[in-house]
């Protein structure tokens, strides 16, 4: 079993490191960990209530889910001995591709599912979705069948008038980033749902990127761009996403560039109807000054605000970089005096995949890094609110998980700002991935 350590970063002596901010929380799990046995991959988490976690892995075919209690242990009661192994379509040619899981409802108890599938017949992908209710069933009020692929949607797209609002306004995007299936791309509110879908291009066919909101029914939600999906490209390219929220108003925030890496990363916001909101940046997107850098996440900050800036983490060359903007879509001079903060951390290279803020206002990046050994492990830092490294976390801010290869995919932030982080490590003895969830202290425990 992999043991989570810190790497010694600097010269900078530990003490009891058993109880030092960015060390294992022992009372979860066994020794802070929690490994599942299936040889597979781990995709996203979130929280259900205020004791339970939803845990999503998948396979090249099908996904699962699994549920755990805050001491680490599975609950059986869910699905079928404590997991739910499912896909969007029975169809043998059907491939389920799911990228992320969250709980929907009045009263939060719908898990979603969203992501995609893949036809081997045409050799296409269609967006996808399924809900079930809270111990793990289908809900057979979602689509009447409690799954959802929207295969008609190259069908609807062609269909529509070439003076569609939202159409027209999706040719005025330019934006921009790294692979979809990053970063949370998604968001659930006033119970519809919208989400990410990109379809990778041939050369017989060019690739496309849509939005697609679904309404609590799971049909396509029409008030969205009057046909609950929304074409996004730049210039003649998709324009992929790597990062997707929404506002408590409904505005819609996302990250992106264009399928063919050229331009810039910008960010964007859309209103709730998939027009853009002029009032954000410059006609509705800020563009990143050096068209190397990339976004990989994106959180609104304040979370609750009515009117929230955007924090992003992201890379510029070989530097960790993290951006924050106001509600009105420019540089916040109050972090980084309105420019990018850049990290260089020595003979590690890092790749971000999901952040957090805790109630200290703490940035908590996840991911993967590949350290001298030149193979990729999981790794997590923390950031103070200035976006400085945080060097009473883990060594100088950062946790790797050395010794097996993997990442950290998810993280959330759990009661005393502990930390709930989700990914997948590599076994020498099966030569398989994993998944696995594990919790790391926030702060030193009281005495």
């Amino acid at each position: 079993m992999p043991t989570p350590i810190t790497r010694n970063l600097s010269t900078t002596p530990k003490t009891r490191a058993a109880e030092r901010p960015g060390s294992l929380d022992t009372s979860f799990g066994q020794s802070g960990q929690v490994h599942l046995p299936q040889e597979c991959y781990g995709a996203d988490h979130c929280q259900m209530g205020a004791l339970n976690t939803l845990f999503m892995f998948r396979s090249d075919n099908d996904y699962g889910l699994t549920r755990l209690d805050s001491a680490g242990h599975i609950d059986s009661s869910f699905g079928k001995n404590g997991v739910v192994l499912d896909g969007f379509s029975e169809i043998s040619e059907l491939q389920s591709l799911a990228d992320n899981v969250y709980t929907v409802g009045r009263d939060q108890k719908k898990i979603m599912v969203t992501g995609s599938v893949y036809n081997s017949r045409n050799r296409k992908f269609y967006p996808a979705a399924a809900r079930y209710d809270d111990i793990g069933q289908p809900d057979l009020s979602f689509n009447r069948s409690g799954k959802l692929i929207v295969d008609a949607i190259d069908l609807l797209e062609s269909q529509t008038s070439d003076d569609s609002a939202g159409t027209k306004e999706a040719s005025n995007f330019t934006a921009p980033t790294s692979t979809p299936g990053i970063g949370p791309l998604y968001r659930s509110i006033n119970h519809t749902v919208i989400f990410h879908f990109y379809r990778f291009g041939s050369e017989d066919e060019p690739g496309v990127s849509y939005l697609v909101s679904l309404n609590l029914n799971g049909f396509l939600n029409r008030y969205f761009n009057r046909l609950g999906f929304l074409k996004l490209t730049h210039g003649n390219a998709p324009l992929k996403l790597s990062a997707l929220s929404q506002q408590p108003d409904g505005k819609i925030i996302y990250a992106g560039r264009s399928s063919t890496d050229e331009g810039p990363t910008v960010i964007g916001r859309l209103h709730m109807n998939g027009t853009p909101d002029r009032r954000f940046g410059n006609n509705g997107i800020y563009v990143l000054d050096d068209p190397a850098a990339n976004i990989h996440a994106l959180m609104l900050v304040p979370a609750d605000s009515i009117t929230p800036g955007a924090l992003a983490i992201g890379k510029l060359d070989q530097q960790l970089m993290l951006l924050k903007l106001t509600s009105k879509g420019t540089p916040d001079r109050k972090f980084g005096n309105g420019k990018p903060v850049l990290h260089r951390l020595k003979d590690l290279d890092v790749t971000p995949l999901a952040m957090a803020i805790d109630s200290r206002q703490h940035i908590v990046v996840t991911g993967r890094c590949f350290p001298s050994d030149d193979k990729r492990h999981p790794v997590l830092i923390r950031f103070l609110s200035t976006g400085e490294l945080d060097r009473t976390f883990g060594t100088e801010g950062v946790v790797i998980v050395d010794g097996h290869q993997g990442d950290y995919r998810s993280v959330s932030v759990e009661h005393a700002d502990n930390l709930l982080v989700g990914g997948e490590v590599l076994h020498d003895e099966t030569v398989a991935y994993n998944p696995i969830m594990a919790r790391y202290l926030g702060h030193r425990p009281l005495q």
